[in-house]
């Protein structure tokens, strides 16, 4: 009885979502190229902008303030009130591709199910971003790619979505007669390791490991 090399892969270019997040914005904006926004900001004082070019401002007045959206990107502005507070607003311009893109998503996966990736522009390609909670959700991403074929896809996988596919393949195996070779998740690799009688009960395993692992985070059906 030989033993296996550890065969481990990674998640097809996905981020495993974690525990730790960034601080959020304040608020988020999303505007169109081209088009212009009121804002009312209680006690403002001044705003400062992060990112030059992507969007302007204008004061209106006390506490009002105008966004003009000039070309496509995100833009972090400082909005510094009374009392020596201080807001990070997040303001994203879209053009007309991210629209488009946004009105596939939601004739694909319904507008409440889109809101959870959020896209940008980023080097001329769109960028996915957000978190799937399940299988089914990343493959109806994948197909969206096929229509937006520069996306990049930065979709996070809930952990618990590994999970389910470790242990569909460990009772793969036992179906087979396998008990000596094992799938575990270690972080955002899956690794199998474990002793096989010869090189064609390796080769088994790893075909029913390859093919399980294709069929739920490749292409997809």
């Amino acid at each position: 009885m030989a033993r296996i090399a550890i065969w481990a892969v990674g998640v097809l270019g996905l981020a495993l979502a974690s525990g730790a997040r960034a601080d959020e914005p304040a608020r988020r904006v999303e505007l169109k190229v081209g088009s212009q926004q009121v804002f009312r900001v209680d006690g403002l004082k001044r705003i400062s902008i992060g990112e030059k070019g992507v969007v302007d401002i204008k004061a209106l007045g006390k506490n009002r303030f105008i966004l003009f959206a000039r070309k496509e990107g995100t833009a972090s502005l400082l909005l510094f009130r009374r009392g020596d507070r201080v807001e990070t607003w997040s303001v994203q311009v879209h053009s007309e591709r991210i629209e488009r893109f946004k009105a596939d998503c939601a004739r694909l996966l319904g507008a409440d199910a889109c809101a959870a990736f959020p896209v940008t522009s980023s080097g001329g390609k769109l960028v996915l971003g957000g978190r799937a909670a399940d299988l089914e959700a990343y493959h109806a991403l994948r197909r969206l790619k096929k229509a937006f074929p520069d996306m990049v896809i930065m979709t996070s996988v809930d952990p618990s979505v590994l999970d389910g596919l470790v242990r569909a393949i460990n009772e793969e195996l036992a179906r087979h007669g396998i008990r000596t070779a094992r799938m575990t998740r270690v972080g955002e690799r899956l690794l199998i390791e474990g002793t096989v009688e010869d090189e064609a009960e390796k080769s088994k395993v790893e075909a029913i490991v390859k093919g399980l692992y294709d069929s739920a985070l490749g292409e997809g059906r």
